[in-house]
This record gives C-alpha cells, sequence and structure tokens, in this order.
C-alpha cells in the first residue's frame, strides 16, 4: 500500500511518490477520463521531480520513500510508459469530443425560409437557389401569391415592404402547421442575404430547440429586451416557433410596421428571451450589411446607434463562423459561395480559434 501521493503543499514536496501503482484508486473511472487524469497527474508529479530544487528523495518502485536522506538521481524512464499512455488518451479524449460535436452538427436541422417578390425573380432568386439555398435541410421562398416558376409558397397576403410584417407572421404560422416537426431551427433571412448554414448549425448543435430562445444581430432599441434586424436573419427553437404558430391574432401586431421591430415585440409578449449570438471572443455571427462595410468600419449612424454590443471595425471583429451578410448584390453572393466553397489555396491549414 503506498504510503501517500502527490503532496505540493508539503514543505519541500518531501514524502513523493510517482509510479503507476499510486493510480490504482483511479483505477474506477470511466476509461477516457481515467487516462485524462493519469496523463495530468503523472506531468505534475514529473514537474515536481525534476524541477524543484527542494526535491531530494528517491521514488521507491514500491511507492515509499527510504529513510536515508542521501542525494540519488531520480531515474524518470520507469514514468515514460504513464506519461505517453496519458498523453495517447487526451488525444482520443479530443478525438472522440470533436467526433462528438460533429454529430451533433450532422444531426441539427435547420429550415431556412426566405420572403421575396416578382421584381427579385430573375435577379436575387436565383443567386440565393443557386448557393446557400441547397445547404440548408429545407429551403422555402415565400411570396404573397404562389409562384410555381420559383417553387414558391403563396401566403395570401399583398407584396412589398409595408406587407413584410404579415408576410413573416403568415410565414411562420405556415412552417409551424407544414413543417414543425421537420426541422430543429427555422430562420428567416432576406434575398439579399447570404447564409453560411455549416456555420449556423454548428453555432445551434449546442443549443436547447425546446427552450424559448431566438437569436441574430442584435439591436437594443424601441423593446426592453431588444430585437434582431431583420435582414441579417434571425432563427427560431422549436418552442419559439410553437408560440408564434399558436398565438391568437389580436397578441402580435399582423399587418404594418417594421418587420423585424414587430417579431422583437411579439416575442416580448410571449416570453422568448433574445439570446447572445456573439462567439466565445465577442465577435459577431449575424450581420446587417456586406462584410466590407464590417471590415472596413464605416457603418450608418443608426447601427453604431441600435447596437446593443457596439461596433468594432476589422476582420478581428468578425467571427471565424461568422452566420450572415446583409445587403450582398447578387454578385457578391456567387462571389462569396465561389470563395467559401470552391476556392482552396494549397498546402496552407487555416486554424480557427474556438467559437
Amino acid at each position: 500500500m503506498p504510503q501517500r501521493m502527490l503532496s505540493p503543499l508539503g514543505h519541500g514536496y518531501n514524502n513523493i511518490a510517482i509510479t503507476s501503482q499510486c493510480y490504482s484508486r483511479i483505477s474506477d473511472l470511466p476509461g477516457l477520463l481515467k487516462g485524462y487524469v493519469l496523463g495530468v497527474m503523472t506531468f505534475l508529479s514529473l514537474r515536481v521531480l525534476l524541477f524543484s530544487p527542494n526535491t531530494r528523495q528517491r521514488v521507491d518502485a514500491d511507492c515509499r520513500v527510504p529513510d536515508d536522506s542521501s542525494e540519488r538521481r531520480v531515474d524518470v524512464s520507469r514514468f515514460n510508459h504513464i506519461v505517453g499512455r496519458g498523453h495517447a488518451t487526451f488525444h482520443l479524449f479530443k478525438q472522440s469530443e470533436e467526433a462528438s460535436m460533429k454529430d451533433r452538427v450532422r444531426k441539427t436541422r435547420v429550415l431556412c425560409y426566405v420572403p421575396t417578390g416578382p421584381k427579385n425573380f430573375n435577379s436575387r432568386v436565383p443567386s440565393v437557389k443557386q448557393t446557400w439555398a441547397d445547404h440548408c435541410d429545407i429551403f422555402l421562398f415565400v411570396t404573397g401569391e404562389e409562384h410555381p416558376e420559383i417553387q414558391s409558397v403563396g401566403l395570401n397576403v399583398t407584396e412589398g415592404w409595408g406587407a413584410l410584417t404579415a408576410k413573416t407572421m403568415a410565414a411562420f404560422r405556415y412552417i409551424f402547421k407544414n413543417h414543425y416537426n421537420d426541422a430543429d431551427w427555422f430562420i428567416k433571412a432576406d434575398d439579399d442575404s447570404f447564409l453560411v448554414v455549416e456555420n449556423l448549425k454548428y453555432f445551434l448543435a449546442t443549443k436547447d430547440t425546446n427552450s424559448p430562445i431566438f437569436f441574430g444581430h442584435h439591436f437594443k432599441v424601441h423593446v426592453d429586451q431588444g430585437y434582431f434586424g431583420g435582414g441579417a436573419g434571425y432563427v427560431l427553437s422549436k418552442e419559439a416557433l410553437r408560440r408564434v404558430g399558436e398565438v391568437k391574432y389580436n397578441v402580435c401586431r399582423e399587418q404594418g410596421g417594421a418587420e423585424d421591430l414587430e417579431m422583437g415585440n411579439c416575442m416580448q409578449k410571449l416570453g422568448v428571451p433574445p439570446g447572445v449570438s456573439l462567439d466565445a471572443y465577442n465577435r459577431s455571427r449575424f450581420h446587417t450589411y456586406k462584410t466590407e462595410m464590417h471590415v472596413s468600419g464605416a457603418y450608418p449612424m443608426w447601427l453604431i446607434q441600435y447596437d446593443k454590443y457596439g461596433l468594432d471595425q476589422g476582420v478581428g471583429r468578425i467571427s471565424d463562423y461568422a452566420i450572415t451578410f446583409h445587403y450582398m448584390k447578387p454578385r457578391d453572393i456567387y462571389e462569396m459561395d465561389f470563395f467559401l466553397y470552391k476556392f482552396r489555396p494549397h498546402g496552407i491549414k487555416i486554424q480557427h480559434r474556438p467559437m
């Protein structure tokens, strides 16, 4: 029976015992966790043995410190197999964690819908349909009336910007009635937006769709809890969609006003809070303008006043896993699609920081 384990708080780090017998107490831990703990404990133990000036004790094979206090060289070769095992298991643990995340992303289902009108059928509609639309699990164009030429869903509402609130409420009710069980998350984006669906799924993979919540570019004005700008897109959880789909007609505004603002008011009335859409480094994911404006920082004053978190310029403020950009012309959308999914610099592996 070993006398004691590593005791970094002891005076002079005396009576240190670091052989494989000392790790028997953690043998009941799960395999990956046990290997990780072994690796960390061994690293700390060797650090004390090799670098502490007060360490003058030889570690005996049976985990006992000999009675004599003479200086002896510590043979660390006996610990190499433990260090190697810990590092290898930690590597396997990391691989398993990454594989688990990839599986969650793969299983995250997203329905994307885009409101549009006849004037954009030959310009914006093709650019969206031929690029990012195919990356959604379900994609819908919604229009005032049905248009088979673009396979749109007709909502029996008036076309035009002034009717966008009516179109939005009708669209979410239609989706709730017909596609509630076909997806986990439901995003509205404009026909002049670019949506990186893979990054959206990556962001949502760790979120609970059964909780009432929605995400987007957070504006801090007009609504107590704020609201999300329509151009940058906003995504609803299943519970948020259910509340919108089942709400009575006299609770939320059905026509007129600014669509995104009215949706924000509706969400507040329904008890759906806005989620934080920034990444781990407080960088933006949803963007109200196109890439060049967020890089240069030449923002209009209204956006600076509206933005909840403050707008800083430069690529360092844009998340490596950005999700949307708005006010994109068709050529901008085609260019973005090319550089994201087709262009590759040979021999260069890009390292992304965590989200």
